[in-house]
C-alpha cells in the first residue's frame, strides 16, 4: 500500500485514499500520480511486516523517457553538459553531479559475468561482510544461469529488507508473503568483493547499510546443496515415511481383524 504524501498524512488518511497494488511476475506494482519530472515526489510506503508507514522520495527522470512519449522534444542533455563545461561555469561539477535524490537510479541493470555453464539452476557459496553482523544471507545460495550469464537469488535472515542497490541499479524484495526478504541480482564478477547497499526497516526508520558480497566460482555445485532445497527433501522424505507408515499400520490392523 502507498500514498502520495508523508507518513503522518498517510496514517491520518482514510483507507480509500491509499494506492493499491498489483502482483506482476512476482513483483508488487503500484501506479502513482506524478505531478512533475526530475523533482522528488513525497510518498509514504506501508510495511506489512512492521505495520508502519515510511517516508520515501521518488524521482522520475525526464531524460529516461523515449522521445515518442512526449508531445515536445526533450533538451539535448549532452549538449547542455558540454556547454557548461566549455564555459567553465562556477560550480559546474556540483551542478552536473548533484542527484535530485540521495541516489540516482540507473535505467539499465549491471552486466552479469559470463560463466562456462549450461543454462539452469545451481548452488554457489557467497560471503557477506559489512553492517552490524546481525543480518546475513543464506549460503550456498541459488545461482541461475541464463544466456550464459550468472544471477544470484539472495535469501536474507530478515524480512525487513525492501530494496538493494548495485551499481546505482535498484532491486526490490521479491517476497510477497511476509517471509524473509529475497532478491535476484546479477553477479558482476566472481571471487572479488561486490559492493552493495541494502535498505532495512528493522530499526524503525528506513536505513541503508553498505555490504560486500563475494561469490566463489570454485564452489558451484548442484542446486540440491542449497539449505532450502535440502529442507524440502527432508519434508518430502518425512511425508513419504508417514504415508508408508500409515499404509503398513492399516494392513497390520486389517490382518489382526
Amino acid at each position: 500500500m502507498g500514498l502520495s504524501g508523508t507518513k503522518s498524512e498517510a496514517a491520518a488518511a482514510d483507507r480509500s485514499a491509499w494506492i493499491g497494488f498489483e502482483e506482476v511476475e512476482r513483483r508488487t506494482v503500484f501506479t502513482l500520480p506524478i505531478r512533475a519530472l526530475d523533482t522528488p515526489v513525497k510518498c509514504a510506503a506501508y510495511s506489512k511486516a512492521r505495520e508502519l508507514w515510511y517516508d520515501r522520495d521518488l524521482v522520475f527522470y525526464a531524460s529516461s523517457l523515449p522521445a515518442e512519449a512526449l508531445a515536445f522534444p526533450l533538451p539535448d542533455y549532452e549538449l547542455i553538459e558540454a556547454a557548461i563545461r566549455a564555459y567553465d561555469l562556477e560550480g559546474a561539477d556540483e551542478l552536473l553531479n548533484a542527484p535530485a535524490a540521495e541516489h540516482v537510479q540507473t535505467q539499465e541493470k549491471p552486466d552479469p559475468v559470463r560463466v562456462d555453464l549450461p543454462d539452469g539452476e545451481y548452488s554457489i557459496e557467497v560471503n557477506m561482510t559489512g553492517g552490524s553482523g546481525r543480518a546475513s544471507v543464506s549460503s550456498p545460495t541459488l545461482l541461475t544461469v541464463r544466456g550464459g550469464h550468472a544471477y544470484a537469488s539472495l535469501l536474507w535472515s530478515s524480512a525487513y529488507y525492501d530494496y538493494m542497490i548495485l551499481d546505482n541499479a535498484w532491486f526490490y524484495n521479491l517476497t510477497t508473503d511476509g517471509g524473509n526478504s529475497t532478491f535476484e541480482i546479477p553477479i558482476t564478477r566472481m571471487d572479488d568483493p561486490i559492493a552493495v547497499i541494502a535498505d532495512t526497516t528493522a530499526m524503525g526508520d528506513a536505513l541503508e547499510i553498505e555490504y560486500t558480497l563475494t561469490f566463489y566460482s570454485e564452489s558451484v555445485g548442484p542446486k540440491s546443496q542449497i539449505p532450502q532445497e535440502a529442507a524440502k527433501k527432508v519434508l518430502v522424505l518425512a511425508a513419504v515415511i508417514i504415508a508408508v507408515g500409515g499404509v503398513l499400520n492399516y494392513f497390520v490392523k486389517r490382518k489382526r481383524v
